[in-house]
């Protein structure tokens, strides 16, 4: 009869234990929960021995069926102590299912890749960014963008945090603004609808007199300077170029004023451009950069 099939366990004592290895680090065995031989590390969800793991492995993908003519109760008196094994399969694999063991087949990629994307899709409907955060983006395309500038190369990083300091909230400010009129909008609100000012600010600001009027304008009045002008989108850039190369701020940084008059003449050049292509586009932009200066 298959159950009463046993196989002996070879007990090993501390004197017969093998030495590690000079040099490495020894982690002493645990046991395999199944059998109680020797095991290093989880197996399918649980710790088991390498034959143990074979043995489950090979019944599930093999698809083998056993039977057991002792009414499953092989491993009944089945302890750490005992010296033999039961042999029977069918009790062995109805164990390691009982302490948990499951085979996974593994996903291809493409299967991996579609259920991170679903379940980033799911997250997104959950999730929404705040006044807050949208500033965040707004000023880091800004910075991103003013930072691939040809002269950016030319300036240490200390200059670039000056430039940047002084010039990257205007230009962001001025980026929503165009963003809003092109959008056909009066006022400046969030890419998904939101108020630009977070809750706290308003709240802070809630018994300031005036303070409404001050958020209004900030929210309105550029962007009604660019309805009355009717700015294209070269203008914008060329204006936001010409508020972050303003070398009238940094009289005292000497090593940059050389390298932004440079790039300031080339602009003067394309203003000239402009000139001959549009008319009025001089003093819109002279209105325009007065207003946000």
């Amino acid at each position: 009869m298959e159950h009463e099939q046993h196989w002996k366990i070879e007990l090993i004592s501390p004197e017969k234990s093998p030495e590690p290895p000079p040099n490495s680090v020894y982690f002493p065995p645990r046991k395999c929960v199944i059998c109680y031989r020797p095991a290093y590390c989880k197996n399918y969800g649980t710790l088991t021995c390498d034959a143990c793991k074979m043995f489950f492995r090979r019944v599930v993908t093999e698809k083998l069926e056993y039977e057991c003519s002792n009414e499953n109760s092989c491993y009944s008196d089945f302890t750490e102590t005992s010296e033999i094994c039961p042999k029977c399969k069918s009790c062995r694999y109805q164990r390691c299912l009982a302490f948990g063991m499951r085979y996974v087949i593994k996903q291809s990629k493409k299967q991996i890749l579609e259920l991170k994307m679903r379940k980033e899709m799911e997250m997104t409907k959950n999730q929404f960014l705040r006044p807050q955060d949208w500033s965040f983006f707004a000023l880091y395309t800004t910075v991103d963008f003013l930072l691939n500038l040809d002269f950016m190369q030319e300036l240490e990083t200390s200059e670039k945090l000056i430039l940047l300091k002084h010039s990257a909230s205007k230009c962001s400010l001025f980026g929503g603004a165009m963003r809003t009129y092109r959008g056909k909008r009066d006022r400046m609100i969030t890419v998904d609808g939101q108020d630009i000012y977070p809750d706290e600010m308003k709240k802070v600001l809630e018994n300031e007199e005036g303070a409404d009027d001050f958020l209004n304008r900030i929210r309105s009045f550029v962007v009604s300077k660019l309805v009355e002008l009717s700015v294209t989108t070269e203008e914008y850039i060329l204006i936001c170029v010409i508020l972050f190369c303003d070398p009238g701020g940094f009289a005292d940084l000497l090593s940059l004023c050389p390298i932004i008059q440079r790039n300031f003449e080339d602009l003067q050049y394309l203003t000239m451009v402009f000139k001959l292509s549009w008319k009025g586009v001089p003093i819109q932009f002279k209105t325009i950069v007065e207003e946000l200066v």
